[in-house]
């Protein structure tokens, strides 16, 4: 009986080990932490044309022409070309956010980068390409159709003073852009 009894109670510790053994296995294959995937499948992508990447240049224009808060000057044609558009289903549309820093007085506008000899008192104003519409900045312009071939995106630039006067200097400024499809 003795020995009947030893087995059993050798047979127990070694389940008893399997057991802890098997649990500890486990928790080394325990997520450790979560990945997420985002996206989204859109009508249609193109390829940013490189003259996009030309800088803007704005006219010269005297402080006293911007004297006065949300004046305005030097308006400036410019374009974001688009081409290789890849349209599936049908139509497509495209609208533009500019991501540049804000103007610390104006969070409408795109802020100068501040620089030694440098205007103050006046920002950037994104326009739609009929001169009157502001785009802010983060927001999206209007929607514009997406062509097969080549799409060019047309916006204007000008000088926005922040304050009742304007310190003459250069004025340098840049933005990012996101392009949003629908």
């Amino acid at each position: 009986m003795s020995v009947i009894k030893g087995i059993k109670m050798k047979l127990l510790k070694l389940f008893i080990a399997a057991v802890i053994s098997g649990s500890m296995a486990a928790s080394a294959f325990a997520a450790d932490g979560t990945i997420n995937f985002n996206g989204r499948i859109t009508k249609a992508t193109c390829t940013v044309d490189a003259s996009t990447a030309d800088p803007v240049n704005l006219p010269e224009v005297g402080a006293t022409a911007l004297a006065g808060k949300g004046k305005t000057g030097g308006d400036t044609l410019f374009s974001i070309n688009l081409k290789d558009c890849g349209i599936v289903g049908g139509s497509a549309n495209v609208q533009v956010k500019f991501d540049g820093v804000k103007d610390r007085i104006d969070g409408n506008l795109l802020k100068i980068n501040p620089e030694s000899g440098g205007a103050t008192g006046v920002g950037i104003g994104i326009y739609e390409k009929n001169g009157s519409t502001l785009i802010n900045m983060g927001e999206l312009s209007k929607s514009t159709p997406v062509t097969k071939d080549v799409t060019k995106l047309e916006f204007k630039a000008k000088y926005v003073a922040t304050g009742a006067t304007v310190t003459p200097g250069t004025v340098k400024a840049s933005t990012d852009f996101t392009l949003d499809y629908e």
